[in-house]
């Protein structure tokens, strides 16, 4: 598996630095990196016992992005911009269930926080609005790297609390693929800008013994970032 990851690292460095210049027949325009923050949610299906269950979003959290970029000018107002970003994203939703028995009502809740660590590639298409100003949108692949699952869980029927980790390692699908789009703002070799990215495809297999194979979670997040270009 680390090897597959390895070679898929290799095969997004090598579309980075060499394929916009073989398809395109453009020369090297830009370069620089960025580092920022990003606010990470994650939402999905669970089916358990042959019921599906749709997850309620829970809070949100913030994670960092660290990277580089470069840029190949195909017109005066469009560019080509792969990436390779760095980037940790945490997110958590939870669940509940209610009922009534003899002893009266009752209430149960799970809590699950996803800390997930990636390599993302963003192959980007830029638009520039004016000078300063640029427009964005492409899609991405997103290579996990670790993962882990903290889980929170708490019953009044059976008046139990639990908590507990899992290495969501052996269970994340890899790569992951997406769309970002977002702008920026630049003024001389600085940039700020914003961006969404939604993913498109599952991040997790099933890691729960007790739920069916049915497990269906995505990662959406607000990205802020700042630029530098040499």
């Amino acid at each position: 598996m680390r090897r597959m990851i390895g070679f898929l690292m290799m095969c997004g460095l090598f579309t980075i630095a060499v394929l916009p210049e073989l398809v395109f027949a453009q020369e090297l325009t830009g370069k620089g990196v960025r580092v920022g923050l990003n606010r990470a949610s994650v939402s999905g299906l669970k089916g358990e016992r042959a019921e599906i269950r749709r997850y309620n979003e829970g809070n949100s959290k913030f994670g960092f992005s660290v990277g580089g970029f470069l840029t190949y000018g195909l017109n005066e107002k469009f560019a080509i911009q792969p990436e390779i970003i760095y980037s940790i994203k945490i997110g958590e939703y939870y669940e509940t269930y209610s009922g009534d028995d003899y002893d009266g009502e009752w209430k149960s809740e799970q809590t699950e926080t996803y800390k997930l660590s990636s390599i993302d590639i963003p192959i980007l298409f830029v638009f520039s609005v004016t000078e300063n100003v640029e427009l964005l949108v492409g899609p991405f692949a997103s290579i996990i790297v670790d993962g882990r699952v903290e889980v929170e869980y708490a019953s009044s029927y059976y008046d139990y609390q639990e908590r507990y980790k899992v290495d969501l390692w052996e269970y994340t699908k890899s790569p992951e693929f997406g769309l970002v789009f977002g702008g920026a703002y630049s003024h001389g070799q600085f940039s700020v800008g914003a961006r969404y990215s939604m993913g498109l495809t599952s991040v997790v297999n099933n890691y729960d013994d007790e739920v069916s194979d049915r497990l269906d979670i995505k990662v959406q997040a607000i990205q802020l970032l700042g630029g530098y270009s040499f």
